[in-house]
């Protein structure tokens, strides 16, 4: 007999940013607010690698997972989609060089356990 593990995307705000939990194969969206219109200052950058995956309303990772949105005239979307363990880091949105919001993203493996 084995027991699963589903869990559930899950968020909370610690002190520095934002940590939002997916399992593997879950969506996670992170949204960032700045000044309405101002949107070509605006960036997301993935911290652990330092790479800069949107400027503006351009996405710069041509990545079938990765999509970008603009919800409103003031909030950018960036969405990972299928997650995958290499997706665990931090990410920023960035205004010009001010950090607006950081998420920590985790990703979870789902586990099978043997019960005897």
């Amino acid at each position: 007999m084995f027991i699963l593990y589903f869990g559930k995307t899950l968020s909370r705000n610690d002190n520095y940013h934002q940590v939002l939990k997916a399992d593997v194969g879950q969506d996670i969206t992170m949204s960032c607010i700045f000044d309405e219109n101002k949107i070509e200052q605006v960036s997301f950058m993935r911290q652990v690698t330092g790479d800069i995956l949107s400027l503006g309303s351009e996405l710069f990772v041509h990545q079938s997972y990765i999509e970008l949105k603009r919800f409103s005239s003031n909030r950018l979307d960036l969405k990972l989609k299928s997650v995958n363990q290499n997706d665990s880091g931090l990410y920023s949105c960035m205004f010009n060089d001010e950090k607006l919001i950081s998420y920590l993203i985790e990703i979870f493996v789902l586990t099978a356990i043997s019960i005897n």
